[in-house]
């Protein structure tokens, strides 16, 4: 574990570097904490999660439900350390579930959630108030959660890296840049003061938020009205030396076509 981000004193993310194949992207798992229960927001892969749980436990902290941004394996794989918690995810997990437990990394333990969310449905949880909003672009059973209409957890539809610089946009097998853009958009609607990040850390402000939009919008506009032929350096503001994590553009041009 790199280090434990108190975003709010009962908002706590666990900070873990992905591995040696992405040494500078940063894994984070976000725990809404309610006296001696935890609201876990991802997983990450087991060791992550073991990590987390021994942690909360030693606090005299269990964690009782889970949420998946997405199904993806840096966010559902160790969700099998948590097999006394409800886990919950959108409608539309079951494409991604079979990816990851057949395709993607089948190694891991997947598990079918106990709950599916729907677009918009609004739980209580302690003194938090959670919304949750599905938001395709990244993937298909992305969803965003809206804390107490304060704070948005957007899972991988906004990222960045260890040193701050913006991760471009990446569009998965199941994801669409058209729907991307629309998600962006709901994120901007929600008109809060920080996004909480999967990847990164949060993004504080109205206008540092509206601009770090503003920077993924505008590559993946640009990438749309070129029918998927620019080149990265016309996509991105500041040119390719100010982002992190380009080498996916030509993936995301296979996407698109």
């Amino acid at each position: 574990m790199k280090e434990i981000r108190k975003i709010e004193p009962n908002i706590w993310q666990y900070v873990f570097v992905e591995g040696e194949n992405n040494p500078d992207i940063e894994v984070n798992l976000t725990a809404l904490l309610n006296g001696d229960k935890a609201f876990l927001i991802d997983t990450g892969f087991p060791l992550h999660a073991n990590q987390v749980k021994e942690d909360l436990l030693m606090r005299g902290i269990e964690v009782e439900k889970v949420i998946l941004s997405h199904y993806h394996p840096d966010h559902a794989a160790g969700v099998s350390e948590f097999d006394n918690a409800q886990l919950s995810c959108s409608v539309h997990y079951k494409e991604n579930y079979k990816k990851c437990s057949e395709v993607w990394d089948s190694k891991h333990n997947y598990k079918h959630p106990d709950k599916v969310i729907n677009n918009n449905e609004t739980w209580k949880y302690g003194d938090f108030v959670l919304t949750f909003i599905e938001a395709p672009g990244h993937s298909k059973c992305s969803l965003i959660t809206l804390i107490n209409d304060r704070f948005a957890h957007v899972g991988d539809l906004v990222m960045s890296n260890d040193e701050d610089k913006p991760i471009i946009p990446y569009i998965s097998e199941d994801g669409d840049f058209n729907e991307h853009v629309c998600s962006l958009e709901k994120i901007r609607a929600l008109d809060i003061d920080s996004l909480i990040l999967s990847h990164g850390k949060s993004i504080c402000g109205k206008k540092d938020i509206e601009r770090e939009i503003n920077k993924r919008e505008h590559y993946l506009k640009s990438v749309i009205e070129s029918d998927g032929k620019a080149d990265i350096e016309t996509t991105l503001i500041g040119g390719s030396a100010s982002w992190s994590y380009t080498i996916w553009h030509s993936k995301n041009l296979k996407s698109l076509m």
